[in-house]
């Protein structure tokens, strides 16, 4: 949905552009560590799927959704009061009229963003995943046309740019929960092995269920905040620098963005089949489906870096036609395209390792990654060596590659001492 936000505001010029992506740095740090606070509920679910403990699966999605509406009551009023105050963190004022109304409505979308969240990893934990999908799809298709109602104003709409993008997303949002809603029923209501939940059945939340979850799912949320605020860091840094700098940073991310949620999505079915193998102790096979995630985002992401290296002005073309920032855009996009395969390896290792129940390595991992390596390099190679924005996309290349690196190798080790 970014992709198709970025496409069509790009139309409306480099300060909207730029509005979002000012924002975007502001929302989506706060907003993924929420949903990462759901993610342990793919490897309890995942595991009690493969025991077939349907009581489990009940409970775990009342947990989630208890969890879901006390973040949502936090979060939401807590962006929309810290929207005004974007200029405080370097923002500059221009881009700050933008991004300020664009942050405002986007705060009334949270609950509808996690709450689906929450459902979704209940169906897709229980390996259901192409109605979801479908359901997206149309959410996108939902997105463009909002989007160029809104944004540039067609079919008698207000021409609203980088805010008809925050109003677009949220009625998507409003859309996806409403039609997610509609399908867990009709599920719920067809003979097969999705047992309708009652409210007795998700109120039963054990001790040791909350212990689980939590623990497994704080360091899970600690670990994508760290990451997504690392990116978001190299953002605000921008930020200060130019609408043109900035608009071209924001489209080179969004491109990775895109190709990014090939392996992320590979990472969650890896992490499912790993944590539904490992729960009914077939360790092997979890082994298999883990090292065969790993191989397949590898592969999925050399295709992609292939793409982004060799078309490179094609690509930024289709989201603006702005010379300054497509030449901007070029600066970077090479270095978008070497680190696509250990982008891939990371998060998918991330998964595998999720689905044995261990979000604690991966939050080391990536905490020694970006903070004590990449962010290191992106400053000294910015400011020191004035390498200007190649220099922070160089630490964030950097960074992954070191987390890739350290997922591997402790994957490797925990399956050798399960055998």
């Amino acid at each position: 949905m970014g992709i198709v936000d970025t496409f069509v505001v790009g139309q409306a010029g480099s300060l909207d552009l730029a509005g979002i992506a000012a924002g975007n740095s502001f929302f989506w740090p706060v907003a993924v560590v929420a949903i990462g606070l759901l993610l342990g509920m793919d490897t309890i679910i995942s595991q009690a799927f493969g025991k077939k403990d349907q009581d489990r699966i009940h409970a775990c999605l009342g947990l989630g959704l208890t969890t879901s509406l006390i973040i949502s009551l936090i979060l939401g009023p807590a962006i929309y009061l810290y929207s005004d105050y974007l200029t405080s963190f370097g923002v500059t004022e221009d881009i700050a009229t933008k991004a300020t109304p664009y942050l405002k409505v986007m705060a009334y979308s949270i609950p509808f963003l996690i709450i689906f969240n929450c459902v979704q990893k209940y169906w897709q934990a229980q390996e259901l995943a192409l109605p979801v999908t479908i359901l997206i799809i149309a959410a996108n298709i939902l997105n463009y046309l909002l989007d160029e109602a809104f944004v540039m104003g067609r079919w008698g709409f207000p021409q609203l740019g980088a805010e008809g993008v925050a109003y677009s997303t949220m009625f998507c949002r409003i859309f996806l929960l409403a039609a997610i809603m509609a399908l867990s029923a009709y599920l719920w209501s067809k003979k097969n092995r999705y047992s309708k939940p009652s409210l007795k059945s998700m109120r039963a939340i054990d001790g040791t269920l909350r212990r689980q979850f939590f623990f497994l799912s704080v360091p899970a949320a600690t670990q994508i905040g760290l990451e997504v605020f690392a990116f978001n860091v190299i953002t605000i840094i921008v930020a200060s620098l130019n609408a043109v700098t900035l608009a071209a940073h924001h489209i080179v991310l969004n491109i990775a963005t895109a190709t990014f949620m090939f392996p992320m999505g590979v990472a969650i079915a890896t992490s499912i089949r790993v944590g539904t193998h490992w729960g009914s102790d077939r360790h092997e096979e979890a082994a298999k489906a883990g090292t065969l995630g790993i191989k397949l985002s590898a592969a999925i992401m050399l295709v992609f870096g292939g793409i982004l290296y060799f078309i490179p002005e094609v690509l930024i073309g289709y989201f603006t036609s702005d010379l300054d920032t497509i030449n901007k855009g070029l600066e970077i996009i090479i270095l978008c395209a070497c680190f696509q395969v250990v982008d891939g390896i990371q998060v998918t290792t991330g998964g595998a390792l999720r689905g044995l129940g261990d979000t604690k390595t991966s939050l080391y991992t990536n905490t020694i990654g970006f903070y004590f390596f990449g962010l290191p390099i992106s400053l000294i190679s910015c400011f020191y060596l004035d390498w200007g924005l190649q220099g922070l996309w160089l630490g964030l290349a950097s960074g992954l590659t070191l987390v890739a690196i350290l997922n591997s190798y402790f994957w490797r080790r925990r399956l050798l001492h399960s055998k």
